[in-house]
């Protein structure tokens, strides 16, 4: 691991951090158009960067990108009520 992985996996680290509330709040959530790409292009980012031999930052980013995807899935279960 060298140290750009440290840097970009404790930044991505603190941008879940900060999405901790959104995930949290039951009415309040960005849109799908923005929740979907965000989530999949994450996880497109975290198996780029595994394949540079970088182990910490994709992990978090592919972390990232599921929580993500979990605010796209708590989207359409709000637009189905």
């Amino acid at each position: 691991m060298t140290w750009q992985d440290w840097i970009i996996g404790g930044v991505n680290l603190w941008f879940l951090w900060a999405l901790i509330p959104t995930i949290r709040d039951p009415n309040n959530k960005p849109p799908i158009a923005t929740s979907l790409p965000m989530g999949i292009g994450c996880l497109i980012l975290s198996g780029t960067l595994w394949t540079m031999d970088q182990r910490f930052a994709p992990i978090v980013i592919g972390v990232l990108g599921l929580a993500w995807l979990l605010i796209t899935y708590q989207m359409f279960v709000i637009r189905k009520k």
